[in-house]
């Protein structure tokens, strides 16, 4: 799998665990702070690989992971659409994607208005991607989630 934003690895270190030793973690940060952070608590995870990457330039194989998440980064990226499709490269046929983000409305946890990303679009955008099946998930009151396979 791919923790794409992978920050401190909120995620990282749970997907380790469940993957097991038979699979692989790819932690993927464009800041070498956050990595180095993560880097200090996977000493004994020895399937995870933390890597430095550009925001549309992930480094890895084509079609080299089953699963990726995009927990709370997809509002940072200056091109989602781009961004999409470099993670859509990465994915095997049948692979898929979860982004997580802030529901489209004011409250008191979150970004600001205008930095949120309105969940229709970003399944419009998904599906310009070669991705199916795309379906939204309420997470809880403050975010959702939007699922897609890979055609």
């Amino acid at each position: 799998m791919a923790d794409i934003g992978c920050g401190i690895g909120y995620f990282t270190l749970p997907a380790a665990k469940i993957v097991g030793s038979q699979g692989k973690v790819y932690a993927l940060d464009i800041s070498v702070e956050m990595l180095n952070e993560l880097r200090n608590n996977t000493s004994n995870l020895a399937n995870i690989e933390l890597i430095q990457v550009r925001e549309n330039d992930f480094i890895l194989d084509n079609e080299s992971v089953n699963f990726a998440l995009v927990c709370l980064v997809a509002h940072e990226v200056e091109d989602c659409l781009a961004f999409f499709q470099e993670t859509a490269r990465l994915l095997k046929p049948k692979g898929k994607i979860v982004i997580i983000e802030w529901i489209n409305k004011q409250s008191m946890m979150g970004l600001p208005m205008e930095h949120r990303l309105d969940e229709d679009e970003v399944i419009a955008l998904l599906k310009q991607c070669t991705f199916m099946n795309v379906q939204r998930i309420a997470v809880n009151s403050e975010m959702y989630a939007v699922i897609g396979e890979k055609i």
